[in-house]
């Protein structure tokens, strides 16, 4: 299934494509702040390193959208689907710090998963850090069930932590 454009009550969500990789984009996953909680944090990035990774995108199995609020790109969302299992995993990031808490990761995250739920898949997961209490009140919001918890999962700062699961049918 292709990605196709949403548009949402405050927000536009846009197929990503290599035309926007940016600086602007690229400083989004260098911020400490941005990727806190993400294992982006892990990698170096430059506008080169973003251009490969859109490019390897298997249209197929995976989405990618641009979240636009009005004409500014404020963040990006994935969908990575496991078509023999009904499933996909999804992933979010918010990089323009202007705009969080706003509650348009939920909208997003929440447009997301109709979507992929109406375009076949049975089951929407996703996971995050413990200590990533914005994503874990996304999920709620989107009403996602919290299926567990994985103790020590991930390190954060030096501090094991877990990672939550969460997925709705």
């Amino acid at each position: 299934m292709h990605t196709t454009a949403l548009t949402l009550s405050r927000l536009h969500l846009t197929p990503f494509n290599l035309d926007m990789v940016s600086d602007r984009y690229v400083s989004w996953l260098l911020d400490p702040e941005v990727v806190k909680y993400s294992e982006q944090r892990h990698r170096h990035h430059s506008v080169e390193s973003c251009r490969a990774f859109v490019a390897s995108i298997d249209h197929v199995h995976a989405h990618m959208w641009a979240i636009f609020h009005g004409d500014s790109h404020v963040g990006n969302i994935t969908a990575h689907r496991d078509t023999p299992n009904g499933t996909a995993d999804v992933g979010i990031l918010m990089g323009d710090r202007s705009v969080w808490g706003q509650g348009f990761g939920a909208e997003t995250y929440g447009a997301v998963t109709e979507w992929l739920l109406a375009s076949g898949c049975r089951m929407v997961t996703g996971g995050t850090m413990e200590a990533n209490k914005g994503m874990t009140r996304v999920f709620e919001k989107c009403g996602f069930s919290i299926d567990g918890v994985r103790p020590g999962f991930f390190m954060l700062d030096g501090t094991p932590t877990g990672m939550v699961l969460a997925s709705k049918a």
